[in-house]
């Protein structure tokens, strides 16, 4: 019952959910009068708790999954005929509510969504795809895979690539933080993910003009060997 109850509390009514044919201002409006990260927010799991500490140390402005936004179930590419085959079936809206919008860090003029995950498949990305297709305009998409053993691999893409296009601005691909038991994370591992973190959004920080960009896009992998 505490389980339902404490889902039901972050379950927004279904008119809060910001349709796919919501224009640019509906989006404004929702995050807007969403409540600030502060530290006494709540997050889940290792990575976004310590994306948290990261984002609270560099005084940047977040909120902590403060949209549900819908995302298409089809692709802009893809016929007409599927997408009435979709609304035929009435299924649901795909709901996604980001994990972190870093509000007053602006990358080429959009605020980033961070997006922390110790893994992501195909699936996961092409869904980021079809979120960006009509969200990209607004926001950067910044996905953070956790999930190499050995953190002198790490690295960063820019413009990732899918088969229809692009399918996030920057996938960053981090080393893990193992868990040493279900509640207590390696805490040499949970601060060295910190530290490549915050160099990360630092160098982000300093590359985010649009004049800029280039310049991260030809270092990103020479800074990668050095993370």
């Amino acid at each position: 019952m505490a389980v339902l109850k404490k889902w039901r509390a972050w379950k927004k009514p279904a008119d809060e959910i910001v349709r796919s044919h919501d224009g640019d201002e509906k989006v404004r409006q929702e995050l807007e009068r969403s409540p600030v990260m502060t530290s006494s927010t709540e997050t889940k799991g290792q990575y976004e708790a310590a994306l948290k500490e990261v984002i609270l140390e560099l005084d940047i402005e977040a909120k902590y999954e403060a949209l549900r936004l819908e995302i298409p179930r089809v692709s802009a590419g893809e016929e007409n005929w599927v997408r009435r085959r979709v609304k035929k079936k009435r299924l649901q809206p795909d709901v996604y509510p980001p994990d972190f919008i870093a509000t007053s860090l602006l990358v080429g003029g959009k605020q980033v969504i961070f997006e922390p995950h110790s893994g992501v498949n195909h699936d996961y990305l092409e869904r980021m795809s079809r979120l960006r297709e009509i969200r990209g305009n607004l926001f950067y998409f910044i996905v953070i895979k956790s999930d190499l053993d050995d953190a002198s691999h790490a690295f960063v893409q820019l413009d990732v690539k899918g088969e229809h296009g692009k399918y996030v601005d920057e996938l960053w691909h981090m080393p893990k933080i193992r868990l040493e038991s279900k509640r207590a994370y390696n805490q040499e591992d949970y601060g060295q993910w910190k530290r490549m973190i915050k160099a990360e959004l630092q160098e982000l920080m300093q590359k985010r003009a649009d004049g800029a960009i280039k310049e991260r896009r030809a270092e990103a992998m020479v800074r990668a060997r050095r993370l």
